[in-house]
């Protein structure tokens, strides 16, 4: 995944983007990437464990149904 990528969050069941890669916050705890929720508008800390990238596919089955 790359910065720009929109993505699905299983954790917090939110759409994001992807604004950073290996994002540390500012008590040091590092993640994969830092992404920003598109339900709360607020950036946060995700490894990519729990993140799924959304294709053309994925964005008809998770939007559009």
């Amino acid at each position: 995944m790359k910065i720009g990528d929109l993505v699905y969050d299983t954790f917090f069941r939110d759409f994001g983007i992807i604004t950073a890669l290996d994002y540390t916050t500012d008590i040091g705890t590092p993640f994969d990437y830092e992404v920003l929720y598109l339900t709360s508008g607020e950036k946060w800390g995700a490894d990519e464990g729990i993140l799924e990238l959304i294709t053309d596919e994925r964005k008809k089955l998770y939007l559009f149904t």
